[in-house]
């Protein structure tokens, strides 16, 4: 698949509370979670990875997962494929428990021919900037107005490209860039200065 063909079906989007299952689960389409909140470890296959608020993770289908929780964890939950062919089923459908899960459920499941590193799970940090896109596409499904799943498709591209230009523009620079824009997103009601932006990168 060419990256210029992405044209996602959202078929779920919800802010989730205490309400990720700690045993080991595998989805049948494309889970995106971005986390609100900290105290909060993901493994995926026997790797783990420490999740902190403003972390995204993309679990691809039959991916197996599971978070270990320590507290009340906070996120926010999308389920979507990368193209329109299944956009008939509107509905969520939960991940399954690991060992009863049937490959063949699959709905669909991508090969991106460049940018291969969509095609395996991907986990980022300092991504707080894209949070108001995020909950745009939560309020279209909370409002259900007119050609709001074509709206949310839109803005749901637009945060897949942000993503993609996050893991591949891997300079020194643009991290700190990264890192400056996460800043400012959490702290924008306090007076801050250029000082205190270069104290967070270390310049």
């Amino acid at each position: 698949m060419k990256l210029n063909n992405i044209n996602p079906h959202i078929r779920f989007a919800r802010n989730i509370k205490n309400a990720l299952r700690p045993e080991y689960l595998r989805a049948v389409d494309y889970h995106f979670y971005y986390m609100l909140s900290k105290d909060c470890i993901l493994h995926i296959d026997n790797t783990a990875y420490t999740l902190t608020p403003g972390t995204i993770v993309i679990i691809p289908p039959g991916v197996k997962y599971c978070f270990k929780i320590n507290s009340v964890v906070e996120v926010i939950s999308i389920n979507y494929d990368y193209t329109q062919k299944h956009s008939h089923i509107i509905t969520e459908i939960e991940p399954v428990e690991a060992e009863s899960f049937h490959f063949p459920d699959i709905i669909e499941k991508s090969t991106f021919e460049s940018h291969a590193f969509l095609n395996s799970p991907i986990v980022v940090d300092n991504m707080s900037y894209l949070l108001d896109d995020i909950n745009k596409i939560l309020a279209e499904f909370s409002y259900k107005k007119q050609l709001y799943p074509e709206v949310s498709s839109a803005i749901f591209k637009n945060i897949i490209y942000e993503i993609i230009r996050h893991i591949t523009f891997d300079t020194k620079g643009s991290e700190s860039i990264n890192i400056v824009l996460d800043y400012i997103h959490n702290h924008y009601h306090d007076d801050i200065d250029n000082t205190i932006l270069s104290s967070v990168v270390g310049y």
